[in-house]
């Protein structure tokens, strides 16, 4: 993948990529936990931005302890189609762990 604008992505995907014919999906990526309840309210939101825009795939991943990870995600919506992809991060509360390690998540997601 290619860095695009801010949190936007290109796949690297020519066979794929007619002009005009960009495939755009979305990643929710949230902070997991060991509790498996701490996912009902991502999952919530998934079926919210899929109900509001079903044209658009959609993915939920998480940073840790919960499947699927960033990089499963990405692939999934990239084997599916997508040349475009935006990881929106879900975070329900301000985490200096999870801000210092977004990035360094995303940056990982590139390479696959």
């Amino acid at each position: 993948m290619t860095k695009g604008r801010g949190a936007i992505y290109a796949l690297d995907a020519p066979e794929k990529s007619m002009p005009g014919s960009e495939r755009n999906a979305v990643v929710l990526f949230a902070h997991g936990a060991r509790d498996e309840r701490w996912a009902e309210p991502f999952h919530r939101v998934l079926a919210a931005v899929r109900a509001a825009a079903p044209e658009l795939a959609v993915e939920l991943a998480f940073l840790e302890l919960m499947t699927p990870d960033l990089e499963s995600a990405v692939q999934r919506l990239a084997a599916a189609g997508a040349t475009s992809i935006r990881i929106v991060p879900l975070f329900f509360g301000h985490c200096g762990i999870a801000a210092g390690r977004f990035h360094p998540a995303v940056a990982g997601s590139r390479r696959s």
